[in-house]
């Protein structure tokens, strides 16, 4: 498991986030469908990301991850279906055609395909389908690991992806409902699965020379962009290219975690890419009516929408992320927990963190650089383990979010992921036997 930030990772989540921007809001002719590729193909990426960090050989430590990685999504795709749900009521308002449509969601049907078939264009949310989708393939992999069925899971997984690729084929070439692809069953589950099974054999996946993973990279991404343009008979044989280039450049970034190519798309992908997919649509909608509403000529629709539409979701996401991070920070103590801690509290909690974030850099320092797996090594793994599981990691986070630890004080142990993904990683290397 990364450990670390991975540079190169987050470069091809930031071009894979403007590539889904240029799914929803093309250029025109063979710009527009090789452009778009890379938004599908950043989508599959996204899941491959997702079932890759889903992997754990302790199942128990798995089901815990899934379980707040399902949460903390739920929220955001709940939050997400109600903002599009007044945005497409403030429309219909203006429009005139309030009745008819809230009419429609008198239909039991409309829920079936809005929560399983992820179809929220009634709410103008097209992009949502990814948020449920990823749910329930998280609820679907903690169910793989409370009942220990990783086996059956991969001897599945094929199978799942070629019915993606079958289902992606018929209705790219046959113009049917994008529906039948785009759901958790078909779009999201079986590249979840994949990342999965690539996080459980690292080892074999990376081992392949770097030049022979770029190659990969190239001639998927070159086959990509030729099929997506050349249908043989009336079909559109580019999926199984899609999915072959996010594969090869998931891997390519897991052998060159340090690689840096361009910083600012990097930090892009690191900090606004769920941002700019969450919420692109709705700002190129409503860019989209103010052009159209100001007789904007239609190669400005064409040409210079899909950019602006880049820009302002790049600058909104920004926006969010900082505002965010700004209210986190100044929030006083007293908004978020009235119950002051007494000063020897606050003095032991900031040593507590300091004493692990110190294990947690030299557990990662081992990891990164190898050597002899001495009873240190062991001792920081162990210790890392017991805070997770006592119940402190909790409480020191819960205290690093109401602003009661000094701003200055490291605390890269509080993070979502860290510990937990460095003591996968520890188990991993030790074989799988639990010696932490």
């Amino acid at each position: 498991m990364a450990l670390k930030r991975n540079y190169l990772l987050d470069f091809f989540k930031g071009v894979a986030a403007f590539g889904v921007v240029l799914v929803h809001f093309q250029f025109p002719d063979i710009t527009g469908k090789v452009l778009c590729s890379v938004g599908v193909a950043g989508v599959i990426l996204f899941y491959l990301i997702s079932g890759y960090f889903a992997y754990s050989d302790d199942d128990e430590k798995a089901c815990r991850n899934l379980l707040k990685r399902f949460k903390r999504n739920l929220i955001i795709t709940l939050t997400a279906v109600l903002v599009y749900f007044i945005f497409a009521l403030v429309r219909e308002i203006i429009a005139g055609s309030f009745g008819e449509w809230i009419m429609k969601f008198t239909d039991p049907v409309l829920y079936f395909r809005m929560f399983v078939m992820g179809d929220f264009e009634v709410i103008h949310g097209d992009p949502l389908w990814f948020m449920p989708a990823l749910l329930y393939a998280y609820l679907i992999l903690y169910c793989v690991h409370k009942f220990r069925l990783k086996k059956a899971a991969y001897i599945a997984m094929p199978f799942l992806l070629l019915l993606r690729i079958g289902m992606e084929t018929y209705t790219n070439s046959f113009g049917a409902d994008w529906h039948l692809s785009g759901n958790f069953i078909v779009g999201a589950l079986p590249v979840m699965l994949l990342g999965h099974f690539i996080a459980s054999r690292k080892d074999k996946f990376t081992s392949k020379p770097v030049s022979v993973t770029a190659v990969c990279c190239i001639l998927s991404t070159l086959l990509m962009f030729v099929f997506v343009n050349v249908k043989i008979g009336d079909f559109d044989i580019s999926q199984p290219f899609k999915i072959w280039c996010a594969l090869s450049v998931f891997i390519l970034a897991l052998k060159l975690p340090e690689k840096k190519v361009c910083a600012p798309i990097g930090v892009l992908g690191d900090r606004y890419s769920l941002y700019i997919y969450l919420w692109h649509f709705l700002i190129g909608v409503i860019i989209k009516d103010i052009l159209i509403a100001n007789n904007a000529p239609e190669w400005v629709i064409d040409w210079c929408l899909p950019v602006i539409v880049i820009i302002v979701s790049t600058a909104v996401s920004a926006a969010i992320y900082h505002i965010k991070g700004a209210v986190r920070k100044d929030t006083p103590p007293a908004e978020k927990n009235n119950d002051s801690p007494k000063p020897d509290e606050s003095d032991k909690t900031v040593a507590r963190v300091t004493e692990m974030e110190s294990r947690l850099n030299r557990l990662n320092r081992w990891l990164s650089e190898g050597g002899e797996l001495t009873d240190a090594v062991r001792g920081d793994a162990k210790a890392l383990d017991e805070y997770l599981r006592s119940g402190l990691w909790r409480s020191d986070f819960e205290a690093d979010e109401a602003g009661r630890l000094p701003s200055d004080l490291p605390r890269g142990v509080l993070s979502e992921d860290a510990a937990y993904n460095a003591l996968t990683e520890f188990d991993k290397r030790v074989n799988g036997e639990n010696h932490v």
